[in-house]
């Protein structure tokens, strides 16, 4: 570990909302928008993205896990619960890239889905530690916040080079589609689907270590019982 970098006691797990802004904390908003301007404006550019960046991918989202230091947010993903017995989500953007037997499929054990998307790491702190990586620690939060969240499945639009497709399977999920064209073809994908019965938190023990110890004491900001549906 490069001794530039802080030590794990030194992180701190926030999950916010930018659609409901709690003011008193509006640094962690702006360095949550670093990170993912970052990242992501430098993927687009890199690989010449055609569609614009558009930061609305972030801004729109039920919720935002994010991983801190004292001086900025170093990891984060989206999530959102969309239920499709109230809007038919075929429309979403989010949902282009999944056919109707793929729907069929993420569908089968209810119509609450928990999308995951843009896992997302500063590049300096994708090889932190020999014992785990960050793109773990996020799924392995992701997989105990749906676990908390009423909704039936997780959707996942899984990296093949950056192997969060072989992350996932590790953690319970089920191919839906294998090796898939994404941003027109610039990538390959698995999408993937989490049920409840199979999804599982992570075997790794630092993975685990690490969770507990930033879980211990996050920051919850998003809107009280978001993630559950009224009674």
């Amino acid at each position: 570990m490069s001794s530039r970098l802080p030590q794990t006691s030194q992180f701190k797990l926030s999950f916010l909302t930018f659609t409901q802004v709690d003011y008193q904390h509006a640094d962690l908003y702006k360095k949550a928008a670093d990170c993912f301007c970052t990242v992501w404006q430098d993927l687009y550019e890199q690989h010449g993205v055609d569609d614009p960046f558009s930061i609305d991918d972030l801004t729109r989202q039920d919720e935002v896990a994010c991983i801190y230091t004292n001086e900025k947010c170093v990891a984060l993903m989206l999530y959102r619960v969309v239920d499709f017995s109230l809007i038919d989500y075929r429309l979403d953007s989010y949902f282009k890239m999944w056919n109707e037997r793929d729907l069929e499929i993420l569908l089968h054990r209810g119509p609450r889905v928990f999308t995951a998307t843009y896992l997302t790491v500063l590049p300096e702190f994708r090889k932190f530690s020999p014992e785990f990586r960050f793109k773990e620690v996020l799924l392995n939060i992701m997989i105990r916040r749906f676990f908390r969240s009423d909704a039936d499945v997780i959707s996942g639009i899984t990296r093949r080079d950056r192997g969060i497709h072989d992350e996932s399977y590790l953690l319970g999920a089920e191919m839906v589609r294998e090796n898939a064209d994404y941003l027109d073809g610039r990538f390959k994908i698995d999408l993937v689907a989490f049920y409840r019965e199979k999804a599982r938190e992570s075997q790794n023990p630092s993975v685990l270590k690490f969770t507990d110890q930033i879980w211990k004491q996050h920051l919850d900001l998003t809107a009280p019982g978001f993630h559950k549906k009224a009674a």
